[in-house]
C-alpha cells in the first residue's frame, strides 16, 4: 500500500514540477526504499533481541476461603494503592467477590505470597508472558513510521498543484492513522509490562455462606417448567392410551370371547374334564 502511495506521488510531483523531475524521482524512491533499510538495522526478531531488556507480562491468579470477604477486599485494595498500583476491577456476589489487581512488576511475587495470609488457599498459579520479540518489533515498525510521515511532509511543501497537495495528504493521513494505532498498542503492551495482573478470588467458608433461595422471578420460571412438564407427561398418557389402549382393549374382548365367552373354548374344555362332564359321558 505504501509502496502505491509513493508512486502516486511521484506521478503527481512529476506533472506539476517539470524540470526538476530526475531530483524528486531520486527523493521519492528514497523515501520508499527508507522503512524497508531501517527496518533491517533495527530489531524485528527474537534473534534480535539478544543483549536486550527482556520484557515479560506477569499474570497470576489465586482463590482464597476466607472469614470476611469483604475485609480481605479492602486489604488487597489497600496494599495494590499502597505500592502505587490500582485495583481494575472489583466484582461482589452473596458469599464471594473476585477483585482484578494491577501490581507494579516488581511486587508479583510478593503478592501471590502475601495473598496466604487473608485466609485458606483453594488455588493458586502463575505465569509469564515474553512479549520481547513484539515489544521491540512495534517500536521499530513505530520508528519507520515516524521518519516515512516526515518524508511525506516534506514532499507536502515540494507539491506544486492542489492535486498533488491532495494526495500526499491522503498519504500523511494514512501514516499518522498506521502510527496512532501502533502508538495505543504500545501503551497497553506497556502497561502490562509494568504493572502484572493478579486475579483473587474470595469465597466464605460453606458454614458461614448464607443458604441461597431463589428470586421470585427464578421461582415463579420454576413453577411454570414443572406444570408444563406434568401437562406433556399427561399428554404422553393419554396419546399412549389412545394408541395402545384402544388395540390392547379390543384384543382382550376377542380373547374373552374366544376363550370364556359365546365360543368358550377354554369353558368347554374344563367342563369336559370336570367330574360332572366325565359323568355326562359315561351317562351317555
Amino acid at each position: 500500500m505504501k509502496r502505491m502511495v509513493v508512486l502516486v506521488v511521484m506521478v503527481g510531483v512529476l506533472a506539476g514540477c517539470g524540470g526538476r523531475g530526475k531530483e524528486e524521482v531520486r527523493a521519492l524512491g528514497f523515501a520508499e526504499a527508507a522503512p524497508a533499510k531501517m527496518a533491517a538495522s533495527g530489531v524485528e526478531g527474537a534473534g534480535d533481541v539478544v543483549g536486550v531488556e527482556r520484557k515479560l507480562v506477569r499474570e497470576g491468579e489465586v482463590e482464597l476461603e476466607v472469614g470476611d470477604v469483604g475485609a480481605a477486599v479492602g486489604v488487597v485494595r489497600e496494599m495494590v494503592e499502597g505500592w502505587g498500583g490500582y485495583v481494575a476491577r472489583v466484582e461482589r456476589w452473596e458469599s464471594g467477590a473476585q477483585v482484578e489487581a494491577r501490581v507494579p512488576e516488581g511486587r508479583f511475587g510478593e503478592a501471590m505470597e502475601r495473598a496466604g495470609e487473608w485466609g485458606r488457599v483453594l488455588s493458586s498459579s502463575q505465569r509469564v508472558i515474553d512479549v520481547t520479540e513484539r515489544y521491540y518489533d512495534l517500536e521499530t515498525r513505530l520508528k519507520n513510521a515516524y521518519l516515512l510521515e516526515e518524508r511525506y511532509r516534506g514532499y507536502l511543501g515540494e507539491a506544486r498543484t492542489l492535486e498533488d497537495i491532495l494526495k500526499v495528504e491522503e498519504a500523511i493521513s494514512r501514516v499518522r492513522t498506521e502510527i496512532e494505532q501502533m502508538e495505543g498498542q504500545k501503551r497497553r503492551l506497556e502497561q502490562d509490562i509494568s504493572f502484572s495482573r493478579i486475579l483473587f478470588t474470595f469465597t466464605l467458608p460453606p458454614e458461614k455462606a448464607p443458604p441461597s433461595y431463589p428470586s421470585l422471578k427464578e421461582g415463579l420460571g420454576s413453577l411454570w417448567v414443572g406444570f408444563v412438564r406434568f401437562l406433556y407427561g399427561l399428554l404422553l398418557v393419554l396419546i399412549g392410551l389412545v394408541v395402545f389402549g384402544i388395540p390392547g382393549i379390543g384384543v382382550l374382548a376377542f380373547l374373552y370371547w374366544l376363550l370364556l365367552g359365546k365360543v368358550g373354548v377354554l369353558r368347554r374344555v374344563f367342563g369336559a374334564l370336570s367330574p360332572e362332564g366325565k359323568r355326562g359321558r359315561r351317562d351317555a
